[in-house]
């Protein structure tokens, strides 16, 4: 379980903000509450009991339990507990273990089924100096050695029991990490999220919108998806740890497991961790269960890498092109399409062969670009080398990257993105709706959208949507607005300098493809002493455009926005 270790009361406060000393416990119960409430149906009778022996749990032991669980343990020594909330730790731990919430090591009875270098990490170095000495005649002086290499040592050297019979406390081991890990994920409806999350929303270090949430809404809707769900995400940590390791066995197992989960609801996230896998193969010349997995992937790039593969490793080009015609037929998303008409249009003319309509012409990127050179300085970015150049010589420069015209966008379409659409808003924790980037988004906002970029072709009700909106909003969190570039400064110099009519027809390809199209945008953005503003990318030695960028600039040079590219020489 990931480390989340509630701040003492001293350290949990911000924004002159103190949380009350059982605040962790308010923030337990609530998703507890939550999930009873919502998925009753659904959880097994060990769920359920698990939710039941917390409840008749009187206060103290409550408390207790939930401070562990959001700690890293999984053991810890009854001697260094100290919560001045909790009163007689020591008996609401004996509740504990009587409501089946707890296990209690003591030197009185043997400890069964675990490590001893989990329990040896719970003693100190002179306490592990000890009791080398005790049963190693260990003879080397005291501080010669790191803890590190003498838990090593106790690990090879040392037995559960010779822990046990020195044993000078009680050691607590809270059970039930599964279930609760399980209830987090119906909560949050991913794992990534935590209790982290309550905390920051308390101090106003991180706020969110204060959205309509459909009590009849729930994100899982049958216990299968719940399952398949926690299966790939253990399985997605496996297929990392084995991808680090080079283990093809175990990468072969996990990819066979990940295949049998066929949720259609599940299916990008499965597929995801089948192309990783599929992707670790092809680079350990496993070209031929590669190209297995990537063809029972649905999602992007499994059919760039079957054409790359038959073409290249297997000499087919035949079926090479077969993939390629069955991607423009039916694209995921504009790099797919783009890769499929380049590549295919290669393979045709490289073969000598007629190159169908099918496949249209990527004419040659033209955009103005201009060589920079700029004084070397160890450890600086090219980014921030040419921000300063623009700085020096009398402009403002901004680095932004992919966050200005994406945090305008939320700023203007705020109200519409957070709409009471039913089924996307479930916990009070989300940036955005469950469906902001897919193509459900719009066709679920189809009229609020059409709209709003009807009223916005006027620049005054743009900026004074974006300004009333960052005034309103500000700080609360939102997928597509960076708080830390999107200040009052760059808002007006952005909303005065660049046309509507261009911003609109940025929203309009954002919209297109928001999950894809909010990356490759420019890196800074100039405004010129004597007005206007340029789009800048720089590139430093040896760096070239990605394909998202180019796509960008095609767009730019369709509409006419001013764009550059600078190519950093260090001198």
């Amino acid at each position: 379980m990931a480390d989340q270790n509630p701040p003492n009361n001293r350290s949990a406060q911000a924004n002159g903000v103190i949380l009350p000393e059982d605040y962790y416990l308010k923030n337990f119960r609530c998703v507890l509450t939550f999930v009873e409430s919502r998925y009753q149906d659904l959880l097994t009778d060990n769920e359920k009991d698990y939710i039941d022996a917390f409840q008749f749990l009187d206060e103290n032991a409550q408390r207790l339990y939930a401070r562990l669980m959001l700690r890293k343990g999984p053991f810890f020594r009854s001697d260094k507990l100290k919560y001045p909330e909790i009163e007689a730790i020591d008996q609401a731990a004996v509740q504990l273990k009587k409501s089946g919430l707890f296990a209690i090591y003591t030197r009185d009875k043997p400890i069964d089924g675990n490590n001893v270098e989990d329990f040896l990490a719970l003693l100190s170095k002179v306490e592990l100096e000890s009791l080398l000495n005790t049963y190693l005649e260990f003879d080397t002086p005291s501080g010669q050695i790191s803890k590190h290499v003498l838990l090593e040592l106790g690990a090879e050297h040392l037995s559960i029991e010779d822990f046990r019979r020195e044993l000078q406390f009680s050691v607590y081991e809270p059970l039930g990490a599964e279930h609760l890990e399980l209830l987090k994920l119906l909560f949050f409806g991913n794992m990534h999220q935590d209790f982290t999350e309550f905390v920051l929303n308390d101090l106003g270090v991180k706020q969110f919108e204060g959205y309509l949430i459909d009590k009849d809404t729930r994100f899982f809707s049958r216990r299968e998806i719940i399952d398949d769900t926690m299966q790939l995400y253990h399985l997605s940590e496996l297929a990392y740890l084995s991808i680090e390791s080079n283990d093809l066995e175990a990468l072969l197992q996990i990819a066979d497991m990940t295949i049998l989960i066929d949720e259609p609801s599940l299916r990008r996230r499965r597929d995801k961790v089948v192309n990783r896998i599929a992707r670790q193969l092809e680079r350990l010349d496993q070209h031929h269960e590669a190209l297995r997995l990537f063809g029972l992937s649905a999602s992007a790039p499994a059919r760039e890498r079957q054409a790359r593969m038959y073409h290249s490793v297997f000499e087919n080009s035949g079926e090479a092109l077969l993939c390629c015609e069955q991607i423009i037929a039916a694209p995921e998303d504009e790099a797919e399409f783009e890769f499929a008409a380049k590549f295919g249009r290669r393979i045709l003319k490289k073969n000598k062969l007629t190159i169908p309509e099918i496949y249209p012409v990527f004419e040659p990127l033209t955009p103005a670009s201009h060589i920079l050179e700029i004084e070397f300085e160890q450890g600086r970015r090219v980014e921030e080398a040419t921000r300063c150049w623009y700085e020096s010589n009398g402009h403002r420069a901004v680095y932004v990257e992919n966050a200005l015209f994406t945090g305008l966008f939320g700023l203007v379409f705020w109200d519409i993105i957070f709409a009471p659409i039913k089924g996307v808003f479930f916990n009070p924790f989300q940036r955005g709706p469950v469906d902001l980037f897919t193509s459900l988004f719009r066709v679920q906002r189809e009229e609020l959208i059409a709209a709003r970029l009807l009223a916005i072709e006027d620049g005054t009700v743009l900026s004074a949507r974006a300004f009333e909106t960052f005034d309103d909003k500000r700080y609360i969190a939102n997928f597509l607005v960076n708080w830390q570039v999107i200040d009052r400064s760059l808002l007006q110099l952005a909303l005065e300098r660049i046309p509507a009519k261009h911003l609109l027809s940025v929203f309009e390809r954002l919209l297109v493809d928001l999950r894809s199209n909010r990356s490759g945008l420019p890196d800074l953005i100039v405004f010129p002493d004597t007005g206007g503003y340029q789009l800048v990318e720089v590139k430093g030695p040896g760096d070239k455009l990605q394909a998202n960028q180019s796509r960008w600039i095609r767009h730019f040079e369709q509409v006419k926005l001013p764009f550059e590219v600078v190519n950093v020489q260090w001198r």
